[in-house]
């Protein structure tokens, strides 16, 4: 068995039909598709049970969170790699065929991904603008730079395009429990810190932002995974945009803290970013935490358009 897909399933009826359906019609057919029901309370189940096809594993866990649910499936997985589809997201059949040729082309990389579309609340679907990509050669090749390039643009890694060598996890480690947004974020980081992500420029994957939308919800444990964050860039030496990425993510979460009314928390999160590059965002933020209540739900109402337009 080549490749272990693996769908983490919680509430998602209205789109898992679709998400398992982009996996079946894959050109590339070596594949085994595990679905970890992560303790439904709607009808996804059923849906899954629905299809008859030997390559389709369905598994039952009482509700232990998504890096759970990822896991248990790496756990159990007999593919060599290990590949990953949000059950609201869709691959276009050209993806595993493309993971198949990085992987020949570039053996030893810590993750192997493509870029996407992405469908916003609209309808509207545009190609992800992932820049600084720094690859030539055929449209595809090792990523220079990876906080660079996720600094910059649309994250060049998602958890509907990373394909990931199974012995990587052996060395890495799992996903982090208890933590409900930003999992995937960390994990990526700590493969990028100690292998290389290879990229190809064909779009394989179709992000549908208006169902997953856990990016914009504030949690308070990201503060946390922020911070652990830091502990891996005092031991690292090589990634020059690495603190870059890390402040600009607690500039992120800042607002996050202010949308939902916690400027205390704001505040704080804003005076431990140092960057001068981010100076400007922080002072604006920082405006914020005066404002009144009132003031700041007017504020809240253009959170879609400053994510859209990446003001934060």
């Amino acid at each position: 068995m080549f490749f272990s897909v693996i769908i983490a399933l919680y509430n998602k009826e209205n789109y898992i039909e679709r998400a398992i359906r982009g996996v079946l019609s894959q050109s590339h057919q070596d594949f085994e598709l595990l679905v970890i029901n992560d303790g439904s309370t709607d009808n996804g189940y059923e849906i899954v049970k629905k299809f008859n096809n030997q390559n389709i594993k369905l598994l039952h866990q009482t509700n232990a969170g998504v890096s759970a649910a990822r896991n248990k499936g790496i756990e159990l997985a007999n593919g060599d790699f290990i590949a990953f589809l949000d059950a609201d997201d869709e691959w276009l059949p050209n993806y595993l065929a493309d993971m198949k040729k990085l992987i020949d082309k570039y053996p030893g990389g810590g993750i192997y991904a493509a870029s996407y579309y992405i469908v916003r609340n609209d309808g509207q679907r545009k190609k992800a603008d992932i820049k600084e990509i720094s690859i030539t050669e055929d449209s595809e090749g090792v990523i220079k730079d990876y906080f660079r390039t996720a600094f910059l643009g649309d994250p060049p890694v998602t958890s509907s395009t990373a394909c990931i060598p199974k012995n990587v996890f052996s060395d890495i480690g799992d996903f982090a429990k208890k933590i409900r947004c930003g999992e995937d974020l960390d994990m990526w980081l700590r493969i990028a810190l100690k292998y290389p992500i290879i990229f190809s420029k064909r779009p394989a994957a179709i992000y549908h932002y208006a169902v997953s939308n856990a990016a914009n919800i504030y949690y308070p444990e990201e503060e946390k995974l922020i911070n652990n964050w830091r502990l891996y860039y005092n031991k690292s030496d090589h990634q020059p945009y690495f603190i870059k990425y890390i402040e600009r993510k607690q500039i992120q979460l800042a607002l996050k803290c202010l949308l939902v009314g916690k400027r205390e928390d704001a505040m704080r999160i804003l005076i431990s970013v140092r960057l001068k590059s981010l100076y400007l965002k922080k002072l604006l933020l920082l405006s914020f935490c005066m404002l009144s209540p009132t003031l700041l739900k007017k504020i809240a109402r253009l959170k879609k358009y400053v994510y859209k337009k990446r003001v934060i």
